[in-house]
């Protein structure tokens, strides 16, 4: 059957023939769409507009997240400058504005002679971050050490 051959071609695809039966006898459109494909078009556009709203809202949450995060290095690095200069163990929670942010200080012995780790966690959510620092021991402390 050759690509010319019309009464082959209706004969596999009635639908394409540009008369098909329940038409009027002129056979050609008056304009607009059929009910089929505004619905696919409204089908195709339901698709993007879900797959957008998924995307915007899993980019919110991560941006979220990374300022959490930021937050929580911030003031664990100012808590940690404060534990170094007064050692201490402690826990709490930040003033306003932060106070959805808890923080625990620790101060440990650390493997090498004469130094001491003093460690800060500041937690929020399910979010937690953990800076340590190794500091000089004081000289009382290093000769317990040595002992």
């Amino acid at each position: 059957m050759s690509v010319n051959d019309r009464a082959g071609w209706e004969a596999i695809f009635p639908s394409f023939t540009r008369r098909g039966k329940g038409r009027s006898s002129k056979g050609a459109r008056k304009g607009g769409f059929i009910l089929l494909e505004v619905m696919i078009s409204l089908a195709i556009a339901a698709g993007l507009l879900v797959t957008l709203i998924y995307t915007l809202n899993y980019h919110l949450g991560l941006a979220e997240r990374q300022l959490t995060v930021t937050t929580a290095v911030t003031l664990a690095k100012e808590k940690l400058y404060e534990a170094v200069k007064k050692p201490g163990e402690g826990s709490g929670v930040f003033p306003e504005p932060y106070a959805a942010y808890g923080f625990e200080t620790a101060v440990k012995d650390s493997k090498f002679p004469g130094m001491r780790e003093i460690a800060v966690k500041v937690r929020s959510g399910k979010e937690e971050v953990t800076l340590s620092r190794l500091v000089l021991a004081p000289p009382d402390t290093a000769a317990q050490q040595a002992q």
